[in-house]
């Protein structure tokens, strides 16, 4: 299922500049992803690069300050 953001990206080739400090909240909607610290670009990718395999310590810092909700 779309969300309505992702629906309008593809009927009108949209691109979005999408800021938050939730990197998972940010992969919902971005198929790359920047992440600044301090003012200055730290690391570039792919959504799931980043989230899977990120390589600076701050987006490091970031995903380990997303909560996890407990599992039934």
């Amino acid at each position: 299922m779309l969300l309505p953001l992702q629906e309008l990206q593809r009927e009108f080739s949209l691109t979005y500049i999408f800021i938050s400090h939730s990197l998972p909240v940010v992969a919902q909607l971005a198929t790359r992803i920047a992440v600044m610290h301090a003012g200055q670009f730290v690391e570039t990718g792919s959504a799931e690069e980043i989230l899977q395999q990120p390589k600076n310590p701050y987006t490091r810092e970031l995903l380990s300050a997303v909560p996890e909700l407990p599992r039934e």
